[in-house]
């Protein structure tokens, strides 16, 4: 996996109790899709690393403790819904003042509209979103859920948004025809190129199948 650089060409901050911060990144920057790990975004060094530990022991050890992951929350890959939700068309003025992280967006009976955790950080760049999520551990159902998590059990993570702008793509593809033959095809895709981001899910299968945890 690809460590980002750490040149910022976008920084900004608000005040939510604690810092929330934005980093936007160039796609010169990121090498390509953002991929976030354990090492993205330096922990708490008050948390000093043990003698024997590796640096991503390091990493590992501060996730489990504080109940942090590194997910990626979307990409421009077309989903399963045929749509492709652009990166770069996000608004995350509302969703900064309240960065609730649910379960299968509020839809579980059981569970319903529990907050599960908040985001702590924002990396964005033009072919992908990625997010620092913290659990709250002293819920006994977002504990188990970040248990799953870290244990690679479950990685998907879903946004929920209202869009503002859309597009029509016309997708080059290839298929094969009833004797297995290849041939070329066109399919419309639905891209929605302006978006308020209103929640972040935890979800069993997201529609994006890149949107994951690390």
């Amino acid at each position: 996996m690809k460590r980002l650089s750490q040149t910022i060409i976008d920084y900004a901050e608000r005040a939510i109790g604690e810092r929330l911060i934005v980093r936007r990144f160039a796609p010169a920057d990121t090498g390509g899709l953002f991929i976030p790990t354990a090492r993205t975004i330096a922990p708490n060094r008050a948390r000093k690393p043990k003698a024997e530990e590796t640096d991503d022991e390091y990493g590992d050890r501060i996730a489990r403790e504080t109940g942090w992951l590194d997910v990626v929350i979307n990409t421009a890959a077309v989903d399963r819904h045929d749509t492709i939700v652009d990166p770069r068309g996000v608004n995350l003025t509302h969703y900064l003042n309240n960065p609730v992280l649910q379960y299968q967006h509020g839809c579980d009976n059981a569970v319903g509209d529990r907050v599960m955790g908040k985001v702590k950080s924002f990396d964005l760049a033009d072919d992908a979103i990625g997010a620092r999520v913290v659990f709250d551990l002293e819920d006994a159902f977002a504990a188990e859920l970040f248990r799953k998590y870290s244990q690679k059990w479950m990685r998907g993570f879903s946004i929920g948004f209202i869009p503002h702008g859309y597009a029509v793509d016309n997708l080059a593809g290839e298929s094969v025809d009833a004797e297995g033959r290849p041939q070329q095809t066109n399919k419309e895709v639905l891209r929605y190129t302006a978006w308020d981001l209103v929640e972040l899910s935890c979800v069993a299968v997201p529609s994006n199948p890149e949107a994951l945890a690390a």
